[in-house]
């Protein structure tokens, strides 16, 4: 018998004053989560660059009161309008989470939005984790990170906050 699931999405998105071939190569490369992801502290087995179909690395989240590796894999890449990534077993649970970036050409530059659906477990655990995985704050914050590092007039990859040393594989 499959396992019953329920299923949340949070949907974040932003305008940003540059062309989608820069917003996809700088939002499709993992190491420019660091710095830019209030969560991410490390990622670790990423190749430099957008990263292709097929391609996985882990991100080490890090939540108030615990720190958690995430194993994503690339699921479909239409550069540069287009990048699916998916985690299976999010965060040590059964979660599923599937995350799709797309780029528009606007009259002023890119429309960015990102799309997470989170498959949760059924029972008392999805109803724990259903407004953690909905709300948007946290990409909400990315969202902007990204808007504001593209934006700058010294614009350049990685941010500049990012350590490097953090990033691990790369």
């Amino acid at each position: 018998m499959a396992e019953s699931r329920r299923e949340v999405v949070a949907v974040s998105q932003i305008q940003i004053q540059r062309p989608p071939e820069t917003v996809y190569e700088f939002a499709t490369d993992p190491a420019n989560w660091v710095g830019t992801h209030p969560v991410t502290v490390r990622v670790e087995g990423a190749h430099a660059g957008p990263q292709e179909t097929g391609d996985s690395w882990t991100e080490i989240i890090k939540a108030p009161g615990w720190t958690y590796p995430v194993r994503w894999r690339v699921v479909e890449v239409q550069p540069p309008n287009r990048w699916i990534i998916r985690a299976e077993r999010f965060g040590g649970t059964s979660a599923i989470v599937t995350i799709t970036y797309t780029f528009a050409v606007t009259g002023s530059g890119t429309f960015f939005r990102r799309e997470m659906h989170t498959l949760l477990p059924a029972g008392l655990l999805g109803t724990v984790l259903a407004p953690i995985f909905k709300s948007t704050t946290i990409h909400d914050r990315y969202m902007a990170a990204v808007k504001k590092h593209l934006e700058s007039a010294n614009s350049r990859f990685p941010p500049d906050d990012t350590n490097t040393s953090s990033v691990a594989s790369i």
